[in-house]
């Protein structure tokens, strides 16, 4: 966390999903204290207008210390629980399905023999990129009474019973 582009990184970790951070409260942070690097924080306390900034740069900082000494899902676990990221997420216009990829993120340390780290769950999710065995998680159970709704493009390479098809162009 001393490249330069650093302050842009955590800026926009900072301004996202999780913390939902304004640019104004990152700007005067940044002023005041010359960097958002969540490894170092200011020795005095912080006005009050940035004590959610600080707060955010402190968990940050905690989960960036522990995330190789603990599983990955502990580490992604206390992201979602500390920011309560779960209802920003439900939020998204495809929320449901960001949920259950946030599952299957959490489920990935159980299927890869060894990974305990944040480091070697990334390596794991790298190498099923590459093999191309990572896609999006089913939020349906495959054997549960429903359907699936998905676009023409989702489907491709699928098979099913029956399909049909909603206001067709």
């Amino acid at each position: 966390i001393e490249r330069p582009d650093d302050d842009l990184l955590v800026a926009a970790t900072l301004r996202g999903l999780f913390f939902g951070q304004r640019d104004d409260a990152l700007l005067e942070y940044k002023l005041r204290y010359g960097h958002l690097n969540p490894l170092r924080a200011p020795s005095t306390a912080l006005p009050a207008a940035l004590v959610e900034v600080g707060a955010a740069l402190a968990l940050l900082a905690r989960l960036h210390r522990l995330r190789n000494r603990r599983p990955f899902s502990e580490t992604l676990g206390d992201l979602l629980a500390s920011t309560r990221a779960h209802v920003a997420l439900a939020l998204l216009p495809s929320g449901e399905q960001a949920l259950a990829n946030v599952q299957h993120l959490l489920q990935v340390r159980e299927e890869a023999d060894g990974v305990l780290s944040f480091r070697g769950c990334l390596e794991v999710l790298r190498e099923r990129a590459a093999r191309r065995r990572v896609g999006e998680a089913p939020i349906l159970e495959e054997e549960g009474d429903g359907g699936r709704l998905m676009t023409v493009h989702q489907a491709r390479g699928l098979e099913f019973p029956a399909v049909l098809l909603a206001e067709p162009v």
